[in-house]
């Protein structure tokens, strides 16, 4: 029976898969090629025996295009290629999370559809946090095989963060938030084995560190040879925490003074006149805690609406379907509170939500660990598309 059961998740699978390849086939004769961050991270990947970037350059991202690039020769095919890849395989990790979790293969499916073409996929760029979601996703899977044994559990996750941050290295934070909860599990069952299987994974995480460096803070090159100055690029010298802040702050002060046509290219400007010198986003708490908070405020006040038009919107965007597929998500709400009108419907379904959650506190503890970076990230710098896509599937999961 469970045989049959897994066939059929692999066939649903494989028809993913093909709705997926459908539906990005052809993006070459449409598709620009952003010279950016994204045909950065490929440069990186193609000139990865060179050397390693830095541990803030996603160079676990880079070596994913190098991995590529065996396949495909060719740089644009690799950017296509690649570009397609994220947009397809995120949504079977999606599929695979949620039927571990006990989901039904119908809600799965449609779920994964609905991500497929939403809004927030295809059109959210660069791509890299599309890597780090697959990569989340798959962690997820993985815990839900370990659920007798939580040490294993924690084990994946604090592994899995701890290489996400050589993705998006706000997840270095996430990495030692997750440090105390595997020495108090490892303490509590106080086995030989958790304990060498600890400091097993403590190991590789300091050597792994001494090699490609630190991706938080500023000893961020390790004993590997350097590919070169990657971050004149991506940070112009300046440590990236504070040019990611700096170039949204930017944005909402031209809002405010109405100039939104260069206020990005002079974010360093417009920060020092407000803040002075400041070299991270946590000096601006002390140095101009009115601008700071003015800005956070208007970050959570265009939350909603981005939120929307992100998730709640199909890809392409013809009016009409644009208006079905809203209406179809309001629907869909309406007949669920409908369904839940009579008190013992909504009962039996609180007691399911909580047998769920406590069967799965420990993968619900891992998962608010992963949600903090991403939601500090759409209050403190600004609720730009791809941060909004880990938020809202960890969300979602």
């Amino acid at each position: 029976m469970k045989t049959k059961m897994l066939l059929l998740d692999i066939v649903i699978i494989i028809i993913l898969a093909c709705i997926g390849w459908i539906y990005t086939f052809g993006i070459e004769e449409w598709l620009d090629i952003g010279l950016a961050d994204e045909t950065y991270y490929l440069i990186q990947g193609l000139l990865l025996r060179k050397g390693i970037p830095s541990a803030k350059a996603a160079p676990l991202y880079s070596f994913w295009y190098f991995i590529l690039s065996i396949i495909k020769k060719d740089s644009v095919e690799l950017y296509y290629f690649q570009y397609k890849l994220m947009t397809i395989l995120p949504v079977l990790g999606l599929f695979i999370a949620l039927r571990t979790y006990r989901v039904s293969r119908l809600i799965s499916f449609l779920v994964s559809v609905w991500f497929l073409n939403s809004s927030i996929n295809f059109d959210t760029w660069p791509k890299v946090c599309h890597f780090a979601l697959l990569m989340l996703f798959f962690c997820f899977a993985l815990i839900s095989l370990f659920t007798k044994v939580r040490v294993y559990q924690i084990v994946i996750f604090v592994s899995s963060v701890f290489l996400l941050s050589y993705v998006r290295p706000e997840y270095f934070l996430s990495f030692l938030a997750s440090l105390p909860l595997l020495i108090s599990y490892v303490y509590k069952e106080s086995r030989k084995q958790y304990t060498i299987l600890a400091l097993f994974l403590l190991s590789g995480v300091f050597i792994i560190m001494a090699l490609l460096g630190i991706p938080f803070g500023r000893l961020d090159r390790g004993l590997l040879p350097p590919l070169g100055d990657e971050d004149t690029y991506f940070c112009h010298g300046r440590e990236r925490e504070i040019v990611a802040f700096g170039q949204h702050y930017a944005l909402n002060w031209a809002k405010l003074h109405g100039d939104t046509n260069k206020a990005i290219y002079c974010w360093d400007k417009i920060i020092k006149d407000d803040f002075g010198n400041i070299n991270h986003p946590v000096h601006a708490i002390l140095s101009n805690p009115v601008a700071l908070a003015r800005h956070v405020a208007q970050n959570i006040i265009q939350l909603p609406f981005t939120f929307w038009t992100s998730f709640c919107t199909i890809f392409p965007h013809p009016y009409p379907s644009r208006i079905s597929f809203k209406l179809s998500i309001l629907l869909f709400i309406f007949f669920l509170s409908w369904n839940f009108k009579r008190k013992d419907k909504f009962r039996k379904f609180l007691c399911f939500c909580y047998d769920n959650i406590k069967q799965f506190k420990l993968p619900l503890i891992c998962l608010v660990i992963a949600l903090l970076p991403e939601l500090v990230s759409v209050i403190l710098i600004y609720p730009r598309k791809h941060y909004l896509l880990l938020v809202g599937m960890i969300f979602l999961l």
